[in-house]
Parts: C-alpha cells; sequence; structure tokens
C-alpha cells in the first residue's frame, strides 16, 4: 500500500508498507503504519462517528516506521506486536542519538460475544494495547487538536523537559503507555470506550503522568 498526502505542498507518507500475510507467524508489514495501539486510531476516518479523532488520541503513537506482525488466535480474537522507529511525515527515523533503541508495542482485540441472527445483529468488542517507547531527542510532546483538525492545540504538554523546571538538568528516558477499549453494536446503534495512560520516566526529575478517556454513542435513523 502506497499513500501520500499532499496538503501543504510536500508527499507526506500515510500509509507506507509491504504486506506478507499467511506467514507461519501471521500476517507481517514493514515499513510506515499505524502501531497497533488504540480503537479510534486504528478505526479509518470513514467509519469513526464524528468528524475528528477524540482528544486522548494525543497519547497514542499514530503512525511510525517499523514491523507488525497480525495473528488470529481464535475465531474472534487477533493478537498484534509491532517494532518501531520514531518516524517523521516522510518515515525518515528521527530519534537521534537514540536510533539504536526501538519502541516496543502490542495489542489484544476480538469479540467475545457476537450473534449476527435475526433482525437486530450485535456484537461486544474488548482489547488492551501497551507500548514501551523511548522519546526521540531526550524530550517528548503530546498535544491533540478539540476534535477539529484547522483548530489550535487543546491539550498541549508542551516540549518536556523543556517545559520543566531545570530542564538542562532532566532527560526524558523512556515512557510506558497502556490502553483498554470496548465497542459495543446492536441494531442501528452503537457505542464505544477508550482509556489510555502513559507514564514518563525524567532523568533529574519528577515523572509525569498523563491520561485521557472518551465515551461515545450513536444512532442510525
Amino acid at each position: 500500500k502506497a499513500q501520500f498526502d499532499f496538503a501543504g505542498g510536500g508527499a507526506d507518507f500515510k500509509d507506507v508498507w509491504i504486506g506478507f500475510p499467511g506467514t507461519p507467524i501471521g500476517d507481517i508489514k514493514v515499513g510506515h503504519q499505524k502501531a497497533p495501539m488504540g480503537l479510534e486510531e486504528n478505526t479509518s476516518s470513514k467509519y469513526i462517528s464524528t468528524m475528528e479523532r477524540g482528544l486522548h488520541n494525543a497519547l497514542v503513537p499514530g503512525r511510525e516506521t517499523g514491523v507488525t506482525v497480525g495473528n488470529q488466535f481464535c475465531t474472534d480474537g487477533w493478537l498484534d506486536l509491532g517494532v518501531f522507529l520514531d518516524a517523521n511525515d516522510f518515515g525518515n527515523d528521527v530519534s537521534g542519538n537514540r536510533s539504536s533503541e526501538f519502541n516496543f508495542v502490542g495489542r489484544v482485540h476480538g469479540r467475545p460475544w457476537m450473534d449476527e441472527d435475526g433482525d437486530r445483529p450485535h456484537f461486544l468488542r474488548l482489547g488492551a494495547s501497551a507500548m514501551v517507547d523511548y522519546f526521540d531527542n531526550d524530550d517528548f510532546r503530546f498535544s491533540a487538536r478539540p476534535m477539529v483538525h484547522n483548530a489550535p492545540r487543546f491539550a498541549d504538554t508542551g516540549t518536556i523537559p523543556g517545559a520543566l523546571p531545570s530542564p538542562r538538568a532532566m532527560k526524558a528516558d523512556k515512557g510506558f503507555r497502556w490502553g483498554l477499549e470496548s465497542a459495543y453494536v446492536v441494531g442501528p446503534f452503537h457505542m464505544q470506550a477508550e482509556y489510555v495512560h502513559a507514564d514518563v520516566s525524567v532523568d533529574g526529575g519528577g515523572d509525569p503522568t498523563f491520561y485521557g478517556y472518551t465515551v461515545q454513542a450513536g444512532y442510525f435513523l
């Protein structure tokens, strides 16, 4: 798959990867792709309920350059594992002096309850994900716009350690993120909820913690 975004005058990478389905260890993708973390982030913008994704996605990695392996371990259950480097809009590694360190992410998700019979088919979907990451250039920043992509960034930590006291004595070393997700559909009614938590290890200072969540519901007339 090769998908590019030409807005702004540049050919930015979106999904640019090569896939190898059905290998002995599962479906493999190599290239610039979404890390397997988060329900709404890994749902196409064609199928989300609102114009933009929720603010909690500021804590979700999005697209990076790396390798993922996906495997269906039961009828309605999937396990995805990935190894990534922080990448810019052209798929290039931007991890600076941490180029030898990788980010590791995994997601397990599935439908423990599903009924497609009758006039009102319904299913329940549950999932969990986790990520160990190393921040590029010894700093990091979480930010998101208020569900309108043209608006200013509403949720913004600023660059850390730059946003903390004595930044020269501090370095953002690594972080651990985890998330929980759920979705339920019955006939024309649907709802979903998601929670994301991020702990950051800062050498020489306090270790900040961030979290975000969303609950949404809809009905198709």
